[in-house]
């Protein structure tokens, strides 16, 4: 018999300023049977003494443990803390978001009587400052419902369900036995796992009830050039592994797509000459498999992304003809 039911794990890399909310909410968690696992991914600042700090003093009985390694970013820190972890279950999540501590006790109830449950979704809600929490917690107590990975895969591959590792609670033997990783070294982990754990799942519950904050950062939506086409080759590579996997069915396209626009969209912000080649290449992409299938509402937006591709290609070329006619005036 497992003595931990629950492990939440928490990758910490330089959070010093907001990991002492996560750490307060996660402090509530007086169960024996569920431990916190800190993964401290080579942080620079004073995240971990302030956790340290935080931790001192709570009871015996409160399970929690402080691992240190490298940086290797996000995803070689949960797998660190996925093989260090003694759950039966393994949740992962950001230090500097927060949870629900009312929704997580109605959780711990829920997987400590329903031993057949392998996979928990719930909702959530974004906010930017700690004031916001209170106005979004709901008042009542969220309804339980069994689904089955078929329904929620199709919803994840329409993008009607969200792909956070995050936004779920999975039985750690759903990663272990089915060798799921999380890829390191690459961004855009979660599309890359998810819908792996989900096809794993035999009795999937989808919870009602805000469970997880997400905290909203603005200066997180603009990246750097680098970071930019950095994100979009790591969906090239995550959108390739994923065909194969799923046989280049009707639904892996659309998923695949929508992130594939996704790469597009957010090259756009960068406006150079790699990251338009890169634009080019991922439209031989697209152009390579089957769309004629697609429903009618999916047919359009390729098109209207074809027709916009088309300007920013022919920008770019104009663009480069003209370069390198000034170029030849120069050496003449």
């Amino acid at each position: 018999m497992n003595d931990v039911l629950l492990s939440i794990i928490i990758p910490i890399y330089n959070t010093q300023d907001t990991i002492i909310q996560l750490a307060d909410n996660l402090k509530k968690l007086n169960f024996d049977d569920i431990e916190i696992v800190f993964v401290n991914d080579g942080s620079t600042d004073d995240s971990m003494k302030v956790l340290r700090y935080n931790f001192k003093d709570l009871h015996s009985n409160f399970k929690y443990k402080f691992l240190n390694k490298c940086n290797g970013g996000l995803s070689d820190a949960r797998n660190f803390g996925l093989n260090n972890s003694n759950g039966k279950f393994v949740w992962f999540i950001d230090s500097d978001d927060l949870i629900d501590i009312k929704s997580v006790k109605i959780i711990y109830e829920f997987l400590s009587t329903h031993q057949t449950c392998d996979l928990l979704l719930f909702s959530y809600r974004l906010f930017e400052s700690y004031s916001e929490i209170n106005h979004t917690i709901d008042t009542d107590n969220g309804e339980f419902h069994y689904t089955n990975s078929e329904k929620l895969l199709t919803k994840l591959f329409l993008r009607q369900l969200d792909n956070y590792s995050w936004s779920f609670i999975a039985c750690k033997s759903l990663y272990v036995q089915n060798n799921i990783q999380f890829p390191k070294g690459r961004n855009f982990e979660d599309y890359a796992t998810t819908y792996k754990v989900f096809s794993k799942s035999k009795k999937p519950v989808v919870f009602s009830r805000i469970t997880y904050f997400y905290r909203y950062r603005k200066e997180s939506i603009v990246h750097s050039s680098v970071k930019l086409v950095g994100n979009a080759k790591d969906i090239l590579f995550h959108s390739k592994v994923i065909l194969k996997d799923l046989d280049n069915s009707l639904l892996a396209r659309q998923f695949v797509f929508s992130f594939l626009l996704y790469a597009v969209n957010s090259l756009q912000q960068s406006r150079t000459n790699t990251s338009t080649r890169l634009v080019m290449v991922i439209d031989k992409k697209i152009r390579a498999f089957h769309t004629s299938d697609f429903p009618l509402k999916k047919k359009l937006i390729i098109i209207s992304y074809r027709c916009s591709l088309y300007k920013i290609i022919k920008k770019w070329k104009l663009k480069n003809i003209l370069l390198t006619t000034i170029d030849c005036f120069k050496h003449n």
